[in-house]
Parts: structure tokens; sequence; C-alpha cells
């Protein structure tokens, strides 16, 4: 009998502690590889300043040969989204995708490359100070999954998407980029990428300035 409770009782310590292990060690697997530092560049004009209060229009690139890109048009909407976001909880104006769209296809643009022209064009139409054109350059997303013991899979250990965007402002009276920026990151998602992406970019346009807080997101319009 109490060979038995014995043999019970290994029998089930040894598995929990090999649970143990196993949640360890995929956890370690999980945070060890997705999350990695921003690498930025950026480039801003010597001398030119960027008014907190300026009105800025955020606006994606079209990517025409989106299947073999493999970036669709909606990660890069993402992209602009989240600058825009967060670029109006640093203190800028800005305009609402609504009326950008709007003022493109008055104007029959389509902004398939980083034409200075264009952003003067579409940036005059809204009364910008400021276009800012994005595009997403590289986007890699990864699942994978541990086999434990046969015929068993854990799949949900490990996700991650690598993102790198591309920026540059474009001054609407000057007529000119006067500032760019490219950065990359991996992290479990493409919004928590493009989150800390945006909020390093972001930084470079303020002077060293402290990281601003956060604040609801406003409703259509030029967001103040």
């Amino acid at each position: 009998m109490n060979i038995r409770i014995n043999r019970k009782f290994i029998f089930f310590t040894a598995w929990i502690a090999l649970l143990l292990i196993l949640a360890t060690g995929c956890g370690y697997l999980r945070t060890a590889r997705i999350r990695k530092a921003v690498t930025i560049n950026t480039f801003r004009e010597p001398g030119i300043l960027i008014k907190p209060r300026s009105v800025i229009a955020v606006i994606p690139l079209i990517h025409k040969e989106e299947g073999l890109s493999g970036i669709s048009s909606s990660a890069n909407e993402a992209a602009a989204e989240m600058l825009s976001v967060k670029l109006w909880n640093a203190g800028f104006r800005i305009i609402d995708k609504i009326f950008i769209k709007e003022a493109i296809l008055e104007h029959k643009i389509e902004f398939t490359n980083y034409s200075v022209n264009q952003a003067v064009e579409v940036g005059d139409a809204l009364g910008a100070d400021f276009v800012m054109i994005t595009s997403i350059t590289e986007l890699e997303e990864d699942t994978r999954s541990v086999d434990f013991l046969p015929g068993q899979v854990i799949n949900t250990v490990d996700t991650s998407v690598l993102v790198g965007l591309n920026c540059k402002l474009v001054d609407v009276l000057g007529n000119r980029v006067i500032w760019s920026g490219v950065a990359t990151t991996q992290d479990k998602n493409l919004q928590l990428s493009l989150r800390r992406i945006s909020l390093q970019l972001i930084y470079t346009l303020q002077d060293g300035k402290d990281r601003p807080k956060d604040r609801s997101v406003p409703l259509i319009g030029v967001h103040y």
C-alpha cells in the first residue's frame, strides 16, 4: 500500500517538476527572442525648429506590388495611424485621415513614392504646415511551436513581428524635406513594434523633451 502511494507521489512530483521546467523554458524563449531595442537613424536640417503646435498630415505610401513586397496597404495605414496618435500625444495638431483621403482623391494623387511636390500639393489643400510620408520597409512575422511529448504541441510559445519604418517630413511652405528617419525593432505584434518605433522617431523632432503623456484619441477633424 505504501509502495503504491509512494510511486504515485513520486510520479506526481516528477510530472509537476517537468511542467515547471517546461513553463520556465518557454517563458525564457518568449522573452529572450521577441523584444529588441529600436535601431534608429534620423536626420534633421540644422537650425530647423518644428514647433509643437504645428499642423501635420501623415500619409502612408501605396505599395503597387503588394504581393511581391509582402507589405499590405493596411499595415502601412496602421503605421500612419500610430504615428498620427503619437504625434498628437506630443502636442502636434494632426489632420484626420478622412480629410487626407478626400484631398488625395480630389487632386488625383497616388503616393507611390516620396514625392515632395505631391506632398506640398496635398499639404496646401489641407492647410498643413508639414506632411509626413511613411512607409513600412520591412515586415516579418514569425510564429514558432515547441514539440512536447509524442503527438503533443504547444503552439503559443513564440510569436513576434520584425518591423522597419521609413518616414520623411516635408515642409509645405519651404517645399523640401527637412527631416527623415528610419527605424526597426522586433516585438510581440505589429502594434507594439509600431508604437515603440513611433515614439523613438517623434522624440527626434522634440529636441530631447520629456516623454509625452498619452491622451485619449480625439474625434475627426484637426486634432488639438
